[in-house]
Formats: C-alpha cells, structure tokens, sequence
C-alpha cells in the first residue's frame, strides 16, 4: 500500500495547506456573523417579516405593507395611527391592528375586500415594513447614545452593547425605566457593576419597548499644583480609584515639586480636611495606599512653597466651586 501512495509536490501541498487556512479563517467568519445576526434581527427595525418573526405584535407608529395579489391599486403601505388603527384606500372604517399579529390582520382585510365588493376570494399578504412602537432609549454616560426598537424583547446587557458600551465616566448605577402593565413608569436603580458582570437574571432584565436607560455619570476627583497633568479626573463605577492610581493618571509631578509635600483636600460634613501624603513613599510602596472619595483635591505644592496648606485650600476652594467646568487647572502663583 504505501509503494500505491500518491505525493504531491511540496508547491502543491504548501498551495493547499494556504487555501485550508484561507477557508478556516472565512469559516470561522462566516460563523461570526451567524452570531451577530439575531441580535440584530431584535433590536433593528427590518423590512420583511422573517427577520421579525411572526408573533411579533404590531403596535403604534409601525409601517404594514398590505399586497393584494393581482391588484396593485389595492396594495401599499400603511403606518398604525395614534389610536392604534391602520386606514385603507377603500374602506372608510378604520381597522384596529395594534396587539395583532400580521396573520391576524390577513383574515381582516380579506373580509373588508368582501364585504366592498371588490374581490371575490383575495389572497392578502401583510408585512412589517418598519418597527417605531418598541423604543428603548439608551443615554447617559454611554459611547454612543441611542434609540432601539426591541422587535423581540432584549436584555438590558445587550441594550448597553448596542451603544457600544460605557464611558470612563460612567457612574454606579444605572437607572432603568420601563413601563407597567397599566401605563405607568417605574424606575429602579441597578448597580452597574452587577449589571456587566451578574449571572443572575434579575440584574440582566429583558426589555419590550418603551424603556429607558439612562446610565448615571461618575464622580471626580481633582489634581492641581505641579501634577504633570492637571483637571478632573473620572472615578470608575467600582469606586476603587487609590491615590497611586491618581500619581499614575497624572502623569507623576513636575521636576520642581515637591510631592513629599502634598496634600489632600477633602469635603467631609461641610468642613475641608487637610491630609498630608508622601506620594514617593507611597509609589515606593512603603506607605499604605489612600482610597480617594468623590470631590477630592490632591494638590502637588511647588519645590520652595513656603505656604503648602494654604495653598491647596486655595486651590480646593477654586476647584469645588467650580463644577461646571470638565477640565480644570488651577495654577498657584508662589
């Protein structure tokens, strides 16, 4: 058997592993894409039905497309009124489509073109055209607010996906409106945390439409003096910024600081605190680091300042009174 076996050139084996790979990667793809598309399918509003699947439910502000086969002056499009009623160019009774099914609809108007005389046995195809009665608005601190139509109901996670995920700004929680079974709004506060990482279902809660998420901004906290980089700066959702992570967000200090020196600035039951920091020994790591709370002011005092506290409340004052402003530098004459 083996003086029986065929070999290819090494050309033709090198050709054919190149084309294998070639295949693999678009395989895997073209398997990518499978995934990405019944995401798609919920939260995009689409032109025929199979992407919508039949049980969805027609609802207020959607588009139908009514084909009567073999009339074209019977067909076209009609949108669902206000009052959840669609209008046909023939019958003058409006015909009630909200909470129906295309097939629903399909007996409906079939019965309206008997009882107007104008066919015998209709055959009526109805389909979605577009989706506007299931919006779910997703603002706030995310990259890229938002309006989804949820053609089939959604989680909160994927809601987040489609507008392409939070901001280093965002805030602990995000706050969740959605409608109640007789109209009314209910809102509840969810942690963002949980909402990103739980694998419990009630952190995740699926959507129908009429939703609102609104993902909440963060607090800052605030560097000035000889800092490398100075302004405001984002604590994250998991509230865990530490003063080496501040030393490293600001770039380090200036050459003529002096951040053995510094000093902390904190708003505690209406009063300043003062807190004295070593930021090399804490880089060092041989002092404790420092967890840092909404507001606070780290001030690096130049080399040669004689009035360090005075300075940093100075600069602390002009800081928290100035909330409006998303990029602050206080710079302090000696």
């Amino acid at each position: 058997m083996k003086n029986c076996a065929i070999r290819r050139p090494t050309g033709a084996r090198g050709k054919s592993g190149m084309k294998s790979r070639r295949y693999s990667r678009l395989a895997w793809l073209a398997f990518a894409l499978t995934l990405s598309v019944p995401l798609a399918a919920q939260l995009a509003p689409s032109k025929s039905t199979g992407a919508i699947g039949g049980g969805y439910r027609v609802g207020r502000g959607d588009t139908l497309n009514v084909s009567v086969f073999g009339s074209q002056e019977l067909s076209g499009k009609v949108q669902v009124g206000l009052h959840g009623h669609i209008y046909l160019p023939y019958d003058p009774e409006p015909i009630l489509a909200t909470g129906k099914t295309v097939a629903q609809l399909v007996p409906i108007i079939e019965q309206s073109l008997v009882a107007h005389q104008l066919e015998l046995q209709p055959k009526v195809l109805v389909q979605i055209v577009s989706v506007k009665s299931r919006p779910i608005i997703v603002l706030g601190a995310v990259r890229q607010p938002i309006t989804l139509q949820a053609v089939m109901p959604v989680t909160l996670r994927q809601c987040l996906t489609q507008a392409s995920g939070l901001t280093t700004q965002a805030g602990r929680y995000i706050l969740l409106t959605t409608p109640g079974p007789q109209g009314q709004l209910r809102t509840r506060k969810l942690l963002t945390e949980q909402v990103l990482f739980s694998s419990n279902p009630a952190d995740n809660p699926l959507l129908s439409g009429g939703d609102e998420v609104r993902v909440t901004y963060g607090s800052q906290f605030y560097v000035s003096g000889d800092a490398n980089a100075q302004g405001a700066f984002p604590i994250d959702f998991n509230n865990r910024m530490t003063v080496l992570r501040a030393v490293a967000l600001m770039h380090g200090w200036k050459s003529n600081a002096k951040p053995e020196k510094t000093i902390l600035v904190r708003s505690f039951q209406g009063k300043l605190q003062i807190i004295h920091l070593n930021l090399p020994e804490i880089v060092a790591q041989r002092q404790a680091d420092m967890a840092l709370r909404p507001n606070d002011v780290i001030y690096v005092p130049t080399n040669g300042l004689k009035t360090v506290s005075y300075a940093a409340l100075t600069a602390a004052l002009t800081i928290l009174t100035t909330a409006s402003a998303t990029t602050l530098g206080v710079r302090l004459a000696k």
